[in-house]
């Protein structure tokens, strides 16, 4: 069976789209019965690099995963470990798949991958979403000239098309849409979805009342709740929610997730007056998760900017209703079939308003849950492994 190489300069325990997806493609496709194996870094988004410990746990858990320590940062996502390099380069392999267009070390696996003829499948991850800066124009500038050994781009949102054939000259033949995947458990069979009989309701209401009472929280003070999780940065617009917050104290602000750049104290100096939003300061399960979505009212992504919005699917797994953005990069999709409250230009009076309009006790939406099966990984697999065969 043919082997295929992963590149990802960041990859678990670090939490994250593009490092989700890798983890999952290569445990999914290495069941098909590919011989997979993923090259990392010891890069890390919370701190200077992972440890000894978090990078042998990675590998343990993993096994197929080979962690190079980088000695150049460049860029917030720009690490370059130079091993992984002269590793590629004697190693032997028949597909060659990097995930983030601005991965540093895409030149290099494009030009290796070229000397050995063998194939090149590069999923972008929507980076153009991403705010301009110099250093990303250098890059593509650079990667501009490489791009004809790209055999496969994957775009993961439909926009990221026209913008990939315009700045790395791409043609038609080599782009494909796939979006990104979901976990499985989130299609599980669910007894949990509230709002179909008063059996459900009350049952629903017992789970809310235990599963907040662990974060010392009285959920019975409250008419409404609204959560988010996720990597808590700038880029989440957080910020956006501070007038929202003031405006609607009967509303429970709930935000699962960990520190990132140390945002996370700009935030609570911010909303510290306010006694109706808390921050767990966690990595939850995907298993919680799942219950977190099922338990809360709402869904909100005020996010800056968002290359795909995976949490945003996630919750629509779950039937609960979300409120988005007009910055992310699936929101015109998903305003096109009527799922969710767009916020247009992502306004703080925007989101006050909206959220108080919002109805106490919502039930949750089949409609959603129909729409997200399109992103199952049985469906994503079978498109990919397509590509690899072919």
């Amino acid at each position: 069976m043919k082997k295929i190489i992963y590149i990802s300069t960041f990859l678990y325990p670090e939490i994250g789209g593009v490092e989700k997806q890798c983890i999952q493609i290569a445990n999914k496709i290495k069941m098909l019965g590919y011989n997979v194996e993923i090259f990392t870094t010891d890069a890390s988004h919370i701190v200077r690099r992972l440890s000894k410990k978090q990078i042998q746990l990675r590998e343990t858990k993993f096994e197929y995963t080979k962690t190079f320590r980088y000695i150049l940062k460049l860029e917030k996502y720009f690490y370059f470990a130079p091993g992984l390099v002269l590793k590629l380069l004697n190693s032997k392999f028949d597909i060659l798949h990097i995930h983030n267009v601005h991965d540093s070390h895409l030149i290099f696996a494009l030009i290796i991958a070229k000397l050995k003829k063998k194939k090149v499948i590069v999923t972008g991850h929507n980076p153009f979403s991403v705010k301009n800066k110099i250093s990303y124009a250098i890059f593509h500038f650079i990667l501009r000239k490489f791009a004809r050994f790209i055999d496969k781009y994957i775009c993961i949102v439909d926009i990221e098309e026209k913008l990939v054939k315009k700045i790395l000259n791409l043609k038609d033949h080599q782009i494909i849409y796939i979006p990104n995947g979901v976990d499985d458990e989130f299609f599980l069979q669910n007894n949990n979805i509230k709002g179909q009989n008063n059996q459900n309701i009350n049952s629903n209401n017992i789970e809310k009342i235990r599963y907040f009472k662990k974060y010392s929280i009285d959920i019975q003070k409250y008419n409404k709740i609204v959560g988010w999780y996720g990597r808590i940065s700038e880029s989440k617009g957080l910020i956006k929610l501070k007038t929202a917050i003031a405006n609607n104290t009967d509303t429970l602000f709930f935000f699962h997730g960990p520190n990132n750049d140390n945002y996370i104290y700009k935030l609570l100096s911010e909303f510290k007056n306010f006694h109706n939003v808390f921050f767990s300061q966690r990595v939850i399960s995907v298993s919680e998760i799942k219950k977190f979505l099922q338990l809360i009212d709402y869904f909100i992504m005020p996010s800056e900017y968002e290359a795909f919005g995976l949490t945003l699917i996630e919750a629509i797994s779950q039937g609960t209703e979300v409120l988005f953005s007009d910055q992310i990069s699936i929101a015109n999709l998903l305003n096109k079939n009527n799922i969710g409250i767009m916020i247009f230009n992502n306004d703080s009076n925007e989101w006050s308003s909206i959220i108080k309009s919002l109805k106490t006790n919502p039930t949750k939406n089949k409609q959603y849950i129909e729409f997200a099966k399109q992103y199952t990984w049985g469906n994503i697999i079978k498109q990919l492994n397509s590509i690899y065969l072919t």
